[in-house]
């Protein structure tokens, strides 16, 4: 997401919210080793398995996605845990390098000045 500009820097937000372990957020990361999804990963790759006779370590992510027989579970992996959903907004304080979430305002909500 930090290549993306939507974050001030690459680490999981989804298992590492404090930047305490240093993971960072990559697709290789979100589909086989991020903690938070380890359930819903557990699923996505039993039914790959499945459907192409390969297990989690003979994939690379890349070709995960492009593989048409991993679509049903890639896409039921990326519903249930909203991976790749646009990440929170983050305020960052350049003088001290603080971090804080914005929330985004609904649709009808007017901004207090």
């Amino acid at each position: 997401m930090k290549s993306a500009e939507n974050r001030p820097d690459d680490h999981c937000w989804w298992c590492d919210p404090e930047n305490i372990s240093g993971a960072c957020q990559t697709r290789d990361h979100l589909f086989k080793h991020c903690y938070k999804w380890k359930d819903q990963q557990a699923v996505m790759w039993a039914r790959v398995q499945e459907a192409t006779k390969r297990g989690k370590q003979k994939w690379r992510v890349g070709d995960l996605l492009a593989d048409e027989r991993c679509n049903p579970a890639v896409l039921d992996f990326l519903r249930s845990t909203h991976v790749g959903r646009a990440a929170p907004l983050v305020e960052v304080n350049w003088d001290s390098e603080e971090e804080t979430e914005v929330e985004e305002m609904g649709d009808g909500e007017e901004q207090a000045e």
